[in-house]
């Protein structure tokens, strides 16, 4: 997954009390970020008023855990790297542009991934199986692989709202390399006024045991 530069933090000058905001995500290289900022720019020539996200931030979300004690870090993340030995490598690609919600209101515009997603699908059982061990609630829906693009505001006009379904859906592909999936990564988000500020906290290789 060469091109990635992930930003390390250590939470040694975190309390044990403090809570942080963790979430278990696929880091994109270079040319996969590149190419959705070109998506989002199609958005935007389209002028369609949407939230984009940062481009540099998208990432995979393969699990959610919310607030979190500091304190449960050093225990995540063995769980975590345990759930990486299990779980294999796979490759994806980019697919379509899509939205969720209602044709006529949508409430995110994404970047469909395509590819062998039965092994990617096999990655998220893993982490959700060894975080329910440590008592986070499995997921209730199915595993939907998808890149957020951006979202739709809620008081966006019903006439703007009814242009971004067929605006989406006349986006090209975006091309890029296809994506070996070799690791996870155990991330950090604080929220700001600029928006979400991820920090990687630990990443762990697929596939392959400890060697301690």
């Amino acid at each position: 997954m060469g091109g990635i530069r992930p930003v390390v933090r250590s939470t040694a000058d975190a309390t044990p009390a403090e809570s942080l905001r963790l979430f278990v995500a696929i880091l994109l290289p270079d040319d996969w970020l590149a190419a959705l900022a070109g998506t989002q720019d199609g958005l935007r020539d389209a002028g369609l008023d949407l939230r984009c996200v940062r481009a540099e931030g998208i990432h995979l979300t393969l699990k959610f855990l919310g607030e979190t004690p500091a304190r449960r870090v050093a225990e995540i993340s063995s769980t975590l790297e345990a759930a990486a030995a299990r779980a294999g490598p796979c490759e994806v690609t980019l697919g379509a542009s899509g939205f969720f919600g209602p044709r006529r209101r949508p409430r995110v515009v994404w970047q469909g991934i395509e590819g062998d997603l039965s092994a990617l699908a096999a990655v998220q059982r893993a982490v959700d199986e060894a975080l329910a061990g440590l008592g986070f609630a499995r997921e209730t829906r199915p595993f939907s692989p998808h890149l957020t693009l951006a979202r739709v505001p809620d008081n966006l006009p019903a006439a703007e709202a009814e242009r971004i379904a067929p605006a989406v859906e006349g986006l090209s592909r975006p091309h890029a390399a296809p994506l070996h999936v070799e690791s996870f990564a155990l991330m950090r988000s604080e929220l700001g006024r600029g928006g979400a500020r991820y920090t990687q906290l630990a990443s762990w290789p697929l596939g392959r045991p400890s060697e301690a």
